[in-house]
């Protein structure tokens, strides 16, 4: 866990905000809440791991995780989902 002082989370900050290669992404209202439902429906899996699958989806990125669970659900909702030795 790291600490950091106002100053130097928004220096932190600011190399993400001025790095072409971040792009900060924020789910709709409505993509919110299909990730509450999808949370609902599979309770075994964290609202945290559907909202990473949700911003994948949405970014046309690949979720990267070991969890058989989140793999197979990410798989139904049609998402890019590959184990970090398969990159």
């Amino acid at each position: 866990m790291f600490l950091l002082s106002t100053d130097e989370y928004l220096q932190k900050r600011d190399l993400f905000d001025s790095s072409p290669s971040f792009k900060k992404t924020i789910l709709s209202k409505e993509e919110y809440e299909v990730a509450k439902k999808i949370s609902n429906i599979n309770s075994e899996i964290s609202f945290y791991d559907v909202i990473h699958m949700m911003l994948a989806k949405k970014t046309n990125s690949i979720l990267v995780t070991r969890d058989r669970l989140l793999i197979q659900i990410a798989k139904n909702y049609s998402v890019i989902v590959k184990k970090p030795e398969e990159l």
